[in-house]
């Protein structure tokens, strides 16, 4: 089985917390480049091994840090990904602690299990708070 390892996965979200806590109650997205009918879904299991990462494909996680596992996630259409204006709606109904999944293969990169992505042009991550915790998460 050949696995593609991740430092986080840019269109896939994630809520960490008490293990099946649901805390999104809607997404919406905007700024698409697919016509494709799947649109981003919260899904109906939490984060663990081999829980699906898209709407339109059978790609699975796998390697999951373990205060991730339980995480609520949200799904989104692996065919958007040629768009870099794209933007998710997200609306919580409590406090929650946001993960933003980046590829690793961004900016050229050639991905694999502890390589940094390249995030030029992704400034919002950092201006909107967001910290590498270092860890990476498989795909297979």
């Amino acid at each position: 089985m050949c696995r593609k390892y991740v430092f986080l996965i840019l269109l896939a979200i994630l809520f960490a917390g008490t293990a099946h806590a649901q805390w999104i109650s809607a997404v919406a997205q905007r700024n698409t480049d697919t016509d494709a009918p799947e649109l981003p879904q919260i899904s109906t299991t939490p984060m663990a091994e081999d829980a699906l990462v898209y709407t339109d494909r059978t790609h699975q996680y796998n390697d999951i840090p373990a205060y991730l596992l339980g995480a609520q996630i949200v799904l989104t259409n692996n065919d958007n990904k040629n768009q870099s204006a794209y933007e998710l709606d997200v609306t919580f109904s409590a406090n929650a602690t946001l993960y933003v999944f980046v590829d690793n293969r961004m900016g050229g990169s050639p991905g694999g299990k502890g390589v940094l992505p390249i995030i030029t042009g992704m400034a919002w991550l950092a201006n909107m708070g967001f910290v590498d915790t270092g860890d990476d998460i498989g795909i297979d």
